[in-house]
């Protein structure tokens, strides 16, 4: 038989003391109409050179609204380059 879920007996997972250290994710580079190049880092912010790396200059990135990537997608805007001449934003 199952034990009872008492809320005296949960682990907080969202609390530091609880954390094991082993939590990664998953970033998607994904091209409109195109292939994805999957990609496993323990954080988001980890994620920037190879975004970097990755994408032309001048590309249009857009993230989910996780709030995970506020201070990486901060960070892609602050390094962003030009845009290639004759090339307009959408």
């Amino acid at each position: 038989m199952k034990p009872e879920n008492k809320k005296e007996d949960r682990k907080d997972r969202r609390l530091v003391e609880e954390q094991t250290g082993k939590r990664q994710v998953v970033v998607v580079i994904r091209e409109r109409g195109g292939k994805a190049l999957p990609f496993v880092f323990g954080k988001e912010v980890d994620a920037i050179p190879t975004i970097k790396a990755k994408v032309a200059t001048g590309t249009v990135i857009h993230a989910d609204e996780a709030s995970g990537w506020n201070a990486p997608a901060r960070l892609l805007r602050d390094a962003a380059c030009q845009p290639l001449e004759g090339i307009q934003g959408r």
